[in-house]
Parts: structure tokens; C-alpha cells; sequence
């Protein structure tokens, strides 16, 4: 039972997020600048940190609002954590059309139940999820993506 004068777990981290966000968000000013980057190196940068700090802010509100007890780190945390880390160092081998499809098809598959419709979901996004990031990739900022073993 809580007396009122804990702080949730959620606003400590929506506080910590938020000086996280705002010193990097600080950092950006500092980026070098080049003539030919028609929207700077420190745009993407702060559209993430702006991400970041949104959801900060809701954890800081949603701690307020729906106060409880914090939820123990799983394993599943930890293994989603290291898929994607063991997808960075192989991208650069397998390439972007090997690891991509694979990995998001895992990630897809280990968010529901085990079952053909959700086996059948997972290729379908997959597929999409490789094709609508390439597209991204490629067609948008012109950023060429590893090829890999096929490349």
C-alpha cells in the first residue's frame, strides 16, 4: 500500500529521460555544419530527442496518474536488448535483406501468442517492414543500405 509519498518508478524514469534529452538536445549545438546538408546533421538528432522527451513527459504523467508497483526486468527485456545488438554487428555481414526480414519477423513473433495467424502476421510484417524501410532508405534520404554476403 502506498502512503503518497513514494514516487512511481514511471516518473523517475520520465525524469531521468527528460535531463537525458534535454543535455544531448544541448549538444546538438555544437554539431559541425556543412553547405551541401540541406537540413543539417542535427536534424534527425532532434527529432529523436523529441521523441524521447515526449515520452518522458508521459511517463512522468502516467506515473502520477496511474501509480503502482513497479514490474520486475524479465528475461525477455534482456533478450530483445541483445537481438538487436547481435542485428547491428551482423548487419554489415548478412546485409540489410538477410538480417532485416529475420529479425523483424522474430521481434514480431515474440510480441504475441504462438500460433499460424500470428506466424502468418509475422511474415506479413516482415516483408512490409523491410520493403517500407528500404524504401525509406534508399528512395528518401538516398542512404544506401549494407548489401552483405549478397552484395
Amino acid at each position: 500500500m502506498r502512503d503518497g509519498s513514494e514516487i512511481p518508478i514511471d516518473r523517475w524514469v520520465g525524469v531521468v529521460l527528460l535531463v537525458v534529452a534535454a543535455g544531448l538536445f544541448y549538444d546538438t549545438f555544437f554539431f559541425r555544419t556543412f553547405n551541401w546538408d540541406p537540413v543539417g546533421m542535427t536534424f534527425w538528432p532532434r527529432v529523436l530527442l523529441a521523441a524521447m522527451a515526449a515520452i518522458a513527459i508521459w511517463h512522468i504523467v502516467k506515473g502520477r496518474v496511474a501509480a503502482g508497483a513497479a514490474e520486475r526486468f524479465t528475461l525477455r527485456s534482456f533478450v530483445v536488448f541483445g537481438g538487436g545488438v547481435v542485428y547491428v554487428f551482423l548487419l554489415d555481414y548478412l546485409g540489410f535483406f538477410i538480417i532485416t526480414p529475420v529479425a523483424l519477423f522474430i521481434y514480431s513473433l515474440w510480441l504475441r501468442p504462438m500460433s499460424a495467424r500470428a506466424v502468418v502476421s509475422s511474415v506479413v510484417v516482415a516483408v512490409s517492414g523491410t520493403g517500407l524501410v528500404y524504401a525509406i532508405f534508399e528512395y528518401g534520404m538516398d542512404v544506401i543500405l549494407p548489401r552483405g554476403i549478397l552484395g
